[in-house]
């Protein structure tokens, strides 16, 4: 499945939660190993690790 491209910068037209739950499908039918997967797990402890972070 493609999805249209959109301008940079430009708020996508449909809602957080729906986003969320096509990504969690899609991310469902990568395969075991998938690189994609492992860049989104290490994305995540990056991400945590910053919230972690005192200001």
């Amino acid at each position: 499945m493609r999805l249209p491209r959109r301008a940079p910068g430009t708020a996508s037209l449909r809602s957080a939660p729906e986003i969320q739950a096509q990504s969690a499908e899609e991310l469902g039918l990568l395969p075991d190993g998938s690189a994609t997967a492992e860049m989104l797990s290490d994305f995540a402890v990056l991400r945590d690790q910053v919230r972690a972070r005192p200001d």
